[in-house]
This record gives C-alpha cells, sequence and structure tokens, in this order.
C-alpha cells in the first residue's frame, strides 16, 4: 500500500471508532432516559390525578420536551446527524385537526416528528403498547394501541382517532404498518385514508428522510460509517376525491410520497440498496465499493458529509 492510501485507511477506521462510540453514547443515553421515564412518569401523573386536563397537557409537555432534546440536541451534539430541513409544518393552522401520515425506515421516525406535532395523538401497535414505556404512553398521551389484525381493535382504534380530531387533535399515522426493511416504500393499510374521508380531515403526507440508513432492519445502520443529514417535509394537506375509495387514495398519497423519498434518495448510499430484499448487508459509505458522486438532481440535497 501506497503511504497515501495508509494514512486514507488509517483516517476512515478512525472515523469509524469515532462513530461507533458516538452512537453508544446515544443508546446508552436512550436506555437509561426510557428507565427512568418508566419508572418516575407514573408517580409523576400520580400527583396531578386531580386534574385531567392538567395532567393530560403535563404528560405531552414532558414528552415533547424528551423528544427535542434527544433529537435536536444530543444526538446531533454527538455529531451523528444535523437536520438540514424542517418545512411544511408552518403554514397547517396551528388549531386544525390533521392526519399526518409519514414512511417509516427508522426506530427514531417518531421521536423526530413529536417535536414539530403538538396535540398530536399516535396510533401504535398492541405488541409495543404491552412494554412498560409504551403503556404508560398509552395512559397517559393520546397514544391508540391497534391490534392490526382484530377487526374489534381496528374498529375502537377507529373510533377513538374520531374522537380525538372532533377535539381539535391530530394524529400520526406510520400507514405502512411497520419498518420498511429496504429502499421500497410499503404498501399502506387504509386506516388513515379512511379515517380522513369519514371525517373530512385532510392527509398531510410526512416525508422522514436520512442521508444514511439509521436504525432501520438493514444490518449495521445501528452504527452509521459517518455523520449524516436528515431531511423532514410535510406535503401539501391532501382530501379523498368524490368517489375514490379509501384504498385508492392511500395509493395516491403513497406514489406522492414515494416520489419525492426517490427524489431525496438520489445520491445517497439509499439508491445502492436493493429494492426487494430486507436483510442486504449495509456497506460503509467510507469504504471503496460505495463511493457516493456529488452528482444531484434540483430537487435533491446532499445527505451526506464528512467529519
Amino acid at each position: 500500500m501506497t503511504p497515501t492510501a495508509v494514512v486514507h485507511a488509517f483516517a476512515v477506521n478512525v472515523r469509524r471508532l469515532t462513530m461507533s462510540l458516538a452512537a453508544l453514547s446515544g443508546y446508552g443515553f436512550y436506555i437509561m432516559s426510557s428507565l427512568a421515564f418508566t419508572l418516575l412518569f407514573p408517580p409523576l401523573m400520580f400527583l396531578f390525578i386531580w386534574n385531567p386536563p392538567l395532567q393530560s397537557n403535563l404528560a405531552s409537555a414532558v414528552y415533547r420536551a424528551y423528544c427535542y432534546f434527544l433529537t435536536r440536541v444530543y444526538l446531533p451534539a454527538l455529531r451523528i446527524y444535523r437536520i438540514i430541513e424542517e418545512s411544511g409544518f408552518e403554514g397547517l393552522a396551528p388549531d386544525a385537526p390533521f392526519i399526518f401520515v409519514a414512511n417509516h425506515r427508522s426506530r427514531i421516525d417518531g421521536p423526530m416528528l413529536i417535536p414539530l406535532l403538538p396535540a398530536t395523538g399516535i396510533i401504535i401497535k398492541s405488541s409495543y403498547a404491552r412494554l412498560p414505556l409504551f403503556r404508560a404512553m398509552v395512559r397517559y398521551l393520546d397514544f391508540i394501541s391497534v391490534e392490526p389484525h382484530s377487526v374489534d381493535s381496528l374498529a375502537d382504534a377507529l373510533q377513538q382517532c374520531k374522537n380525538l380530531l372532533a377535539k381539535n387533535k391530530r394524529l400520526l399515522i406510520f400507514p405502512e404498518g411497520t419498518r420498511s426493511g429496504n429502499a421500497r416504500l410499503n404498501s399502506f393499510k387504509e386506516l388513515a385514508f379512511r379515517l380522513s374521508m369519514e371525517t373530512s380531515t385532510p392527509v398531510v403526507p410526512v416525508i422522514v428522510h436520512s442521508g444514511l440508513p439509521f436504525m432501520t432492519k438493514i444490518s449495521g445502520s445501528y452504527f452509521p460509517g459517518r455523520r449524516f443529514t436528515f431531511v423532514i417535509r410535510a406535503l401539501a394537506p391532501q382530501h379523498g376525491r368524490t368517489g375514490e375509495r379509501p384504498s385508492d387514495f392511500a395509493d395516491r398519497i403513497r406514489k406522492m410520497m414515494a416520489e419525492t423519498i426517490r427524489q431525496l434518495d438520489c445520491g445517497t448510499v439509499w439508491e445502492k440498496l436493493p429494492v426487494r430484499r430486507s436483510n442486504e448487508r449495509l456497506r460503509r459509505t467510507s469504504s471503496a465499493s460505495i463511493s457516493i458522486q456529488p452528482s444531484y438532481s434540483s430537487n435533491s440535497r446532499p445527505h451526506e458529509e464528512p467529519l
């Protein structure tokens, strides 16, 4: 190896080690804070049992502050990522109900969106709601648990969602139902779109996009090889059309979101990942096998940066 190659390999290894230590620090904080939240949150809420509205507002404020600190302060301070765009939310009426539907590649998608969505309930799977941390959220926050394969559970969740919207609150739903295991946007469940059409509530498509796979189902994504960037973009509110079925509405919104994601994927590792296989090994972007060239379309932005 030439001296230049040796220096480059050393720099790459140092960068990987630095990012791994930063990621471990981030996960350590997340685990400890989740444990503290699980132990301290219920007793704190019990102190305000005499005033349910105050209890609900306090619970929401505490959780939003935690998500803000985690995703906007702590993880960026570790230089794991930085957020380069948060757009489309400023034009939404603050007191009007909306149904936000977001793509779901990463475990951090929810915490990323919470600080941007006040007075918003979240649909979660019943398997999560059985965990102590999420059980507290279902009890004290506007988290709605649903069993996807139960008709009764879906009907109950639909009614709870209608009750929230009637109070001019909002909903966040991940219509794929689970994290996607590759670069492809999975098919959408109908719940959000049926709810929209039955209550005349607009659907706001939301894109959460990272320049590198991070906390996804792709092997290796929990320890990114370099600092990357996030884009969080709300698209224009959409309504169901006359004669359109919920499934057609869902498919139309999915295609709209898929096109935006395709543009953002341009020039990133996502563009090189296989679409169909979910267990593909994630290669480090710093390796010679994946060399991202700085060529972007007019509608895309660079999402990777050196340390």
